[in-house]
């Protein structure tokens, strides 16, 4: 097997107390291995290297051990995504604790809250500038844990919130905590958007977050075409994206069994492909202070 060198000697950091150092160790090693093989090569390794002993030492941390258990069935799950919010505080002590903290507290957990701040501002902005008659459409809505971080939402109600998802589970909690704002649940699948089946008018605000995460080029370009063209004149469209070569992405499959699919801003261009141009207002793209994920802000004429 290629680069035991850096397993062991992460081995021994754990073993010595040195949670951090095993941490980052594994996150930088696993990230060299991965941009030199080539992807079927990188996945034969994933499946070999798990058997490590340590990588059954990070199995102790609850985040890592939720992620590869899949309790709802798949990754990325909106409970994973709570202990990132901080909603899930597990009781440890020891060395899980000490995984726990380096996992929450990594790179790609910081841009996930970075995330939830930005989907926090366009809310804000669209129901400040609406004045009470704004509609929005949060596709892949998971928790919604954005609605805390909304300063105004409290004050002024959505005339329509659409809150998304496949996961009942999810839905669930969304209702129990939000439904006195106003938000609607439909329980959909994206594919019922993508062939048509279903549609939205006169939105305001449509945005998915850790979505397009998940999609092929040709799902993620076909929902973006639909749901640009459900907006009002003047509504926005807004997408995140996890970026290509992100230094946690190794760590992420070969711990967590969690596989993105990656894009950088030329490809989140390309999904635009479809749109007429005098159709577009405006185009912004962004990303987190942590170059993690980018956004794509698309505004219709």
């Amino acid at each position: 097997m290629r680069s035991q060198n850096f397993l062991e000697e992460a081995d021994a950091y754990f073993h010595a107390g040195k949670c951090n150092s095993a941490m980052h160790l594994l996150a930088s090693g696993f990230a060299a291995v991965r941009n030199d093989m080539a992807n079927a090569d990188w996945k034969q390794y994933v499946s070999e290297v798990r058997q490590h002993d340590v990588m059954k030492t990070t199995r102790l941390c609850p985040f890592i051990n939720h992620a590869i258990s899949r309790p709802f069935g798949y990754p990325g799950d909106a409970t994973l995504i709570d202990h990132i919010y901080g909603y899930q505080k597990p009781s440890l002590t020891g060395l899980p604790k000490s995984l726990y903290a380096c996992m929450t507290g990594a790179s790609a957990p910081r841009s996930v809250r970075f995330r939830r701040q930005v989907l926090a501002h366009y809310i804000d902005k669209v129901l400040h500038e609406r004045e009470g008659d704004a509609n929005i459409l949060a596709v892949g809505c998971g928790h919604l844990r954005e609605l805390d971080l909304s300063r105004v939402v409290t004050q002024v109600r959505p005339h329509r919130f659409l809150a998304l998802d496949q996961d009942a589970n999810s839905l669930a909690e969304v209702e129990r905590c939000f439904s006195s704002f106003g938000v609607s649940l439909d329980r959909r699948n994206i594919r019922d958007i993508v062939s048509g089946q279903v549609t939205y008018d006169r939105l305001d605000l449509a945005y998915a977050a850790g979505l397009y995460d998940y999609l092929t080029v040709e799902a993620a370009r076909a929902l973006t075409l639909r749901l640009f063209h459900m907006l009002a004149p003047g509504g926005t469209l807004f997408i995140a994206n996890f970026l290509t070569g992100i230094p946690d992405a190794g760590f992420m499959e070969v711990a967590m069994d969690w596989w993105l699919i990656y894009r950088d801003e030329k490809e989140m261009l390309a999904l635009l492909s479809g749109i007429a141009d005098s159709d577009i207002a405006s185009i912004q793209q962004y990303r987190d202070p942590d170059n993690n994920i980018t956004f794509l802000e698309v505004r219709r004429r």
